[in-house]
């Protein structure tokens, strides 16, 4: 019945817009390899229903391009089987050479590369850092500096966004001036920062409200454990949905999931630290030995692989997870017990804030210097910060466009407003993410995901997908009844979204002599924090040792680690 309500709303469109066949037409096509006017891209001077609008295809290149991409999920498709590298392949001009990486190998196929100089023209997915960003492109020139053919006549889409926000293009660039990686525009659904949420049913049985302060959280923890005995009120593991950055941002510390261990920068009080390394990180241990002594969080906390982790929430073991729920409870009436948590206060903090998902993102896409005929790749690579690109990259192709190539059945909007993958309304895919990656790029590490190039008053992306059915833009808005994911979103979006702050450090560059210090102090001081945190935690280290532990951690150079932080940030 749900299939047949879908495809209702896809003839329905059809009947109104006409879709592509009654779209707009524009006769002032653009020459084949050329670029679109950046100021025809703001004024909106061509028509959606044309990829040829959108990009400079067709180009020519006297070689294949060789790319390296990040395989990120066992999801994706062998790039030649998916919809989007066949389009790319049939309607760009370019021949391609591309070779799927593991991602859990990239780190070390990345040193490899370098190492031997044995690199492909573009890698996609590998996640460069700021340190990585500067060593092998400021330093070694094996990384492009891109600044040249970010300019309208080469890049007309990029150049259109670094207009639109200016703001985002000094995050680019690295100490020297120069722009090393293509960046990723986001954004920002609510639901894209960390995740904390609370099983609603568990709390009702009990009586009791979200917690909105540490005290009352750890005390809730507490009232389910006596409950439910057999339970870990506090679900998650060092392995996988790590829950100590909401305990540590209870207690005064912005910090993201990457800052879990301990070892990741935070700002308290508005200057940078590393939590591991304060002396507040005393009273966060004691906490986390107390849940680990009264079974509130799982003996294998630090031992546990992602998989137990999820099977734990699965098996209604957890009253409180740092995950998102519908991705381990496949039934509507388990997910919708969830609901998204506070941020917390706490005798150390009386500010609830919590730190927003960077809409920003830098490492993704870099060219190297095995490049031939540079300004050819960037007029390509400038596809994916355009709308069409949009769809390129994630969405895939509308389901009554001409160049579905027999690959893809496409997507459809709703009356609501919604895209929906056709291929999962009709049980082909389980669910959107498997279709993607099985359909397009599969991997989001670069381009537009934002919205509408050129209409920073529109920033959502599925009006991208909504201009090309010939559609106005709408202002988007999340019914938590139609999936589980719009549930966690909408849950977020009460709960989390008022309490965010983007005010973070988020990229922090240093020089080469300075980077190659913190990448060998890093190397030793992450470590240890990791391990003796855990080892007090346990009751392996008694905390009475403490003191010790932060001596210990100033022998390592932990003192001039920070300082260069703090000094590199501004904070």
């Amino acid at each position: 019945m749900k299939v047949r309500v879908l495809f209702l709303s896809f003839f329905t469109i059809i009947l109104v817009t006409g879709l592509f066949a009654g779209g707009r037409t524009d006769n002032a096509s653009p020459e084949p390899g050329s670029a679109v006017p950046a100021a025809r891209l703001a004024a909106h001077e061509y028509p959606y229903t044309d990829y040829r609008h959108h990009s400079q295809f067709p180009l020519s290149k006297t070689t294949p391009l060789r790319i390296a991409i990040a395989r990120v999920t066992s999801d994706q498709a062998d790039w030649d089987r998916t919809w989007a590298w066949n389009f790319l392949i049939e309607r760009s001009g370019l021949r391609y050479e591309v070779e799927q990486i593991i991602a859990a190998a990239i780190p070390e196929r990345k040193n490899l590369m370098f190492a031997s100089g044995d690199l492909a023209e573009v890698l996609i997915g590998f996640s460069f850092t700021p340190t990585e960003l500067v060593r092998y492109g400021q330093t070694e020139g094996q990384i492009l500096a891109l600044n040249d053919y970010i300019k309208p006549e080469i890049m007309p889409h990029l150049s259109q966004w670094f207009s639109d926000y200016p703001d985002s293009e000094p995050i680019c660039k690295a100490p020297d001036n120069n722009i090393y990686s293509l960046p990723q525009f986001n954004y920002g659904l609510p639901g894209s920062s960390e995740r904390f949420f609370w099983n609603k049913t568990w709390l009702d049985d009990l009586g009791r409200e979200i917690p909105t302060t540490l005290d009352a959280f750890l005390d809730t923890l507490y009232a389910i454990k006596r409950a439910r005995p057999d339970s870990y009120p506090l679900g998650g593991g060092a392995r996988g949905g790590d829950p100590r950055s909401y305990i540590l941002n209870a207690m005064g510390y912005l910090t993201g999931g990457g800052n879990d261990h301990g070892f990741g920068i935070a700002l308290r009080n508005g200057q940078l630290v590393i939590p591991g390394g304060d002396p507040l990180y005393r009273e966060f241990l004691l906490i986390m030995k107390r849940l680990y002594d009264n079974g509130i969080i799982h003996p294998s906390f630090f031992g546990m692989e992602a998989t137990a982790v999820n099977a734990m929430i699965s098996q209604d073991r957890n009253g409180a997870i740092p995950t998102i729920p519908y991705l381990q409870l496949a039934g509507r009436e388990q997910y919708e017990q969830w609901v998204s948590g506070f941020p917390l206060t706490s005798q150390w903090n009386s500010r609830q804030q919590w730190l927003a998902a960077s809409k920003i993102a830098i490492g993704g896409c870099v060219v190297t210097s095995a490049a031939r005929e540079v300004e050819t790749i960037m007029r390509w690579l400038d596809v994916f910060f355009g709308d069409f690109g949009r769809l390129l990259l994630w969405f895939g192709p509308p389901a009554d466009s001409d160049y579905l190539m027999g690959l893809s059945k496409g997507y459809i909007i709703n009356e609501s407003g919604t895209n929906i993958n056709v291929e999962v309304a009709d049980g082909t895919f389980p669910s959107s993410t498997v279709r993607n990656y099985q359909q397009t790029i599969g991997t989001n590490a670069f381009g537009n995901y934002f919205g509408p190039v050129g209409r920073p008053d529109t920033p959502d992306t599925i009006n991208i997908a909504r201009m090309f059915y010939g559609l106005p833009p709408i202002q988007l808005t999340i019914d938590p009844n139609r999936s589980g994911d719009s549930h966690f979103r909408f849950s977020m979006l009460q709960n989390i979204t008022p309490f965010e702050t983007e005010v973070f450090p988020y990229f922090i560059y240093f020089d080469e002599r300075t980077g190659i210090i913190m990448s060998d102090l890093a190397s030793v001081i992450n470590p240890f924090i990791e391990t003796e945190t855990a080892r007090f935690i346990t009751g392996i280290r008694n905390i009475n040792e403490f003191d010790t532990y932060l001596r210990e951690l100033r022998a390592l150079g932990f003192d001039t680690y920070l300082d260069n932080y703090r000094r590199a940030s501004g904070y």
